[in-house]
C-alpha cells in the first residue's frame, strides 16, 4: 500500500483502529481497547522539565474502550470510570464529559493525560498498547 509521507506516522494507529476485531463480551462489537501505562508514578505540573512541580496525585493504569465517539476509562485504583467524546486528526483526543480533563493517544501509542485539580493544570504521560 502507497501511503503520503505526511500520513505514515499515522498509519500504525489507523490500522489498529480499522483492522481490530469485533470484541466480543460486555463492551460489544465495534469496541477498541487501550491499556494506558503511566512513565511517572504521580502527575506533575510541568513533565517538560523533568516532572517539575510534581503533585500528590498518583497516576494509574487506565483503560479505555473506544466506540464511534465515545470513550469509557476506567482507571486501577479508587477513582470512578469515566466517560468522554473521543475526536482527533492523526491522533486520538478524549475529552472527559462534564470536566476540563483530557487524554492523547498519539499513532505511535505514546499518551499525555491533563487534569486540573486545583484549576491548576497537571500532566502525566506514558504509552498505550491495544
Amino acid at each position: 500500500m502507497l501511503v503520503p509521507y505526511r500520513y505514515r506516522r499515522l498509519l500504525p494507529l489507523a490500522l489498529a483502529l480499522l483492522s481490530a476485531p469485533p470484541s466480543t463480551g460486555a463492551q460489544g462489537a465495534g469496541t477498541v481497547t487501550f491499556v494506558c501505562r503511566p512513565a511517572l508514578p504521580v502527575y506533575c505540573r510541568n513533565v517538560h522539565v523533568g516532572c517539575s512541580g510534581k503533585t500528590g496525585i498518583r497516576t494509574a493504569v487506565i483503560e479505555i474502550s473506544i466506540r464511534g465517539d465515545r470513550a469509557r476509562l476506567v482507571f486501577a485504583g479508587d477513582r470512578p470510570p469515566a466517560r468522554g467524546n473521543v475526536s482527533g486528526s492523526g491522533y486520538i483526543l478524549i475529552r472527559l464529559d462534564g470536566q476540563r480533563e483530557w487524554l492523547r493517544i498519539e499513532a505511535d501509542g505514546r499518551f499525555s493525560h491533563r487534569i486540573y485539580p486545583d484549576e491548576r493544570a497537571a500532566m502525566s504521560y506514558g504509552q498505550c498498547s491495544k
